[in-house]
């Protein structure tokens, strides 16, 4: 027993050595950040700026980038990546900021190749889209100057599909399509107290999630809600009916819940109740109250660009 003892403590350190380089090569394969210089080569992409003060009670902001799907001629779909702010970091700042400096060298072997862009596109565009396909395991890397500054937090990425379903015709999930009969989430509440009154509104923050049902998928979608002019352009607003049905992490199935598109310019503002919610509303920061208010009255953030 003591001589296989002998032989087996350096085999031991051997193999923890060996999991250890294992994990290293992992690690720097890994390629989880997009960089925008790269995709812009490639892609048509519209950036925004949201402000959240007036949404959320706290100066900070949301950078938005809108990736084309561009085909035959024709936008086709939007990968929308969202870089979000960061609350762990800056916990204890009034202002929390959504980048740091990097040293390119330090990130480069992280940095996905065009192909890798093209496949996540790939494989979100399916058949029939669905709120599990919206992530936050990217992150953002950007080029200003001489400098480089990668996304504190992943983001979120999310796909659009384009096209048009005119009524009576049922639009389905994740697809924007703007020649439908507005409704409202005020009048979709009203017809859930008629139709379904011993069913919770889903998209209502103040429930309890364990105790919340997914609507159907006949009717959990995107909704057309109104039509308004941003600088002398056609937009559309929409929201989005689905649950919180999440207890101890992100509601991430509800992404960018409300939001508007003007054509060619892509989605231009929204809400990110989901996050927010996370961070301030667990915090006391922002009441549910207030958060309920947002989702009723269909507030949204308009890009600074746009103003």
């Amino acid at each position: 027993m003591k001589r296989l003892k002998f032989y087996a403590i350096p085999l031991l350190i051997i193999f923890s050595a060996f999991c250890q380089a294992q994990k290293s090569s992992m690690d720097r394969s890994q390629k989880d950040i997009i960089f925008l210089d790269s995709i812009s080569r490639t892609h048509k992409v519209k950036s925004y700026t949201l402000n959240t003060k007036n949404l959320y009670g706290i100066n900070t902001e949301v950078n938005m980038y809108n990736v084309f799907n561009h085909s035959r001629g024709k936008d086709r779909g939007i990968l929308l990546i969202s870089v979000l702010p960061d609350f762990i970091t800056d916990i204890y700042q009034e202002e929390p900021t959504n980048w740091a400096k990097v040293d390119y060298s330090s990130v480069q072997d992280r940095i996905m190749k065009d192909e890798d862009f093209v496949k996540i596109i790939s494989s979100m565009n399916t058949v029939l889209l669905n709120p599990e396909q919206k992530t936050m395991k990217y992150r953002v890397l950007k080029k200003e100057g001489g400098d480089y500054f990668l996304s504190i937090r992943g983001s979120l990425v999310e796909y659009f599909r384009l096209e048009e379903y005119p009524p009576p015709l049922n639009v389905p999930y994740g697809v924007i399509s703007i020649s439908g009969n507005p409704v409202t989430v005020q009048e979709m509440l009203e017809m859930y107290k008629e139709k379904l009154p011993q069913k919770r509104f889903p998209s209502d923050i103040r429930f309890n999630p364990i105790r919340m049902q997914s609507p159907k998928p006949q009717i959990q979608r995107f909704y057309l809600s109104k039509k308004y002019k941003v600088k002398n352009e056609q937009a559309y607003q929409f929201w989005t009916l689905d649950v919180w049905n999440t207890v101890d992490g992100y509601n991430l199935r509800r992404g960018i819940d409300r939001f508007v598109y003007i054509p060619e310019k892509g989605i231009v503002g929204g809400s990110y109740d989901f996050y927010f919610e996370y961070y301030l509303g667990q915090q006391g920061k922002i009441s549910y109250e207030k958060l309920w208010d947002n989702v009723l009255n269909e507030k949204v953030m308009l890009a600074e660009e746009l103003k």
